[in-house]
């Protein structure tokens, strides 16, 4: 799996990309970028060959129009680290 890093973006949704200094220049003001080894493409966090779109750490779809999904307890606590909670 290769190195990303995980960020917040001025929407508020989490995404991950292979490029450090992309992620801190779409940051969010006030977040952190955490490097992780979670799967990711075009951005997004994968699970189970889904792209999971990470809302917050209680909102997560797999389709932006679509129903919330059972939250990921890894993906909520890569957002909270974002967010810079513990």
């Amino acid at each position: 799996m290769e190195k990303g890093f995980a960020y917040i973006s001025r929407g508020g949704i989490m995404h991950i990309t292979e490029d450090m200094q992309t992620a801190i220049d779409t940051a969010l003001k006030g977040t952190r970028v955490v490097e992780t080894q979670f799967e990711h493409k075009f951005g997004y966090p994968i699970v189970n060959g889904e792209g999971i779109i990470v809302y917050s750490p209680d909102e997560m779809k797999v389709d932006g129009g679509g129903e919330k999904i059972a939250v990921i307890p890894e993906l909520a606590r890569l957002y909270g680290e974002c967010e810079n909670r513990k």
